[in-house]
């Protein structure tokens, strides 16, 4: 019996350090989000090899029953913590993260990010072949997130650093039609919109529009205009954008709205799901990859 113990103990260490080197020797921490995720197969591992280790402990205190007894408190304790802290992150609302030290949910799941509501907004007026670019970062609408909700294949990536999403905008605002931010980055097209348009030409919202109208003529080809404003509660937490020559509605909606709408009109009913995409898409798909490993050698640099 104590032999098949060892065994498992080894086992476990092994899995446990397989699970940890590569991440930990490879990975870039600078452009992963949440770099805690990268460490759940370890955990597993060790929290096991640590459960055998307490009841190896155990097992030679017999002769010492106080002792037994704090191994006992302590054991009960850590499994105390651990279950409270992962049914907080879970199911819960993080709350005693900071007492469990366990928060390990990505911002996705601890709050609306307005991906599905976008994904809504998108699959009912855009069309299929306008070219959507996701500008995020390492905690934004990534690819697997964007294509899921917006149904259809987009510009986006993985592991982005923030201070590369200017660059990404300037190369892709010719190939783009729709733009969806985060509200922590719409100043790069509000930005983008100004230093392109004419002075006379204000650069948000409703007033956009008005300048537009007054001036006359249609606004430039590399000119976004806002289309959809997605909000928790009061506070706006995405945003859509769009040539204006695609005509698309004016939307200012709240997510608990939007994500009714969506689960009631475009909830998958089979995996996988087929991924449409706008004419010429390769293409597009390859000048945007090819942008971002230029991005990423040049902030790899020292």
């Amino acid at each position: 019996a104590s032999d098949a113990t060892s065994d498992r103990k080894r086992l476990l260490a092994i899995w446990a350090w397989l699970g940890l080197l590569p991440v930990w020797l490879l990975a870039d921490w600078d452009r992963i989000g949440y770099p805690a995720a990268y460490f759940i197969e370890t955990s597993y591992a060790a929290g096991l090899l640590a459960a055998l280790l307490v009841c190896d402990v155990y097992r030679r205190l017999a002769e010492h029953p106080v002792a037994r007894t704090c191994v006992v408190a302590v054991g009960c304790l850590a499994l105390a913590q651990t279950a409270l802290g992962t049914a907080d992150d879970c199911i819960g609302s993080g709350s005693f993260s900071r007492w469990t030290g366990i928060a390990n949910k990505p911002a996705e799941l601890r709050h609306d990010i307005g991906a599905k509501a976008a994904g809504w907004y998108v699959r009912r007026h855009v069309p299929i072949d306008a070219a959507i670019l996701c500008l995020h970062d390492n905690k934004g609408m990534e690819t697997s997130v964007a294509e899921y909700y917006l149904g259809r294949r987009v510009l986006a990536g993985f592991d982005m650093k923030a201070e590369t999403l200017p660059a990404i905008l300037a190369a892709m605002k010719d190939t783009a039609d729709v733009v969806i931010v985060d509200a922590r980055h719409r100043e790069l097209i509000e930005a983008t919109n100004h230093a392109k348009a004419t002075g006379r030409l204000r650069t948000s919202g409703a007033s956009q529009t008005r300048a537009t109208q007054e001036h006359g003529g249609p606004s430039p080809p590399y000119h976004y205009h806002r289309v959809c404003v997605i909000r928790e509660g009061d506070k706006p937490i995405r945003f859509i954008y769009a040539r204006p020559g695609l005509g698309l509605p004016e939307i200012d909606i709240q997510t608990a709205q939007a994500n009714r709408q969506y689960d009631e009109s475009y909830r998958p009913r089979r995996v996988p799901i087929p991924l449409p995409a706008a004419g010429g898409f390769d293409a597009k798909l390859r000048q945007y990859q090819k942008v971002c490993a230029q991005l990423r050698d040049t902030t790899c640099q020292p």
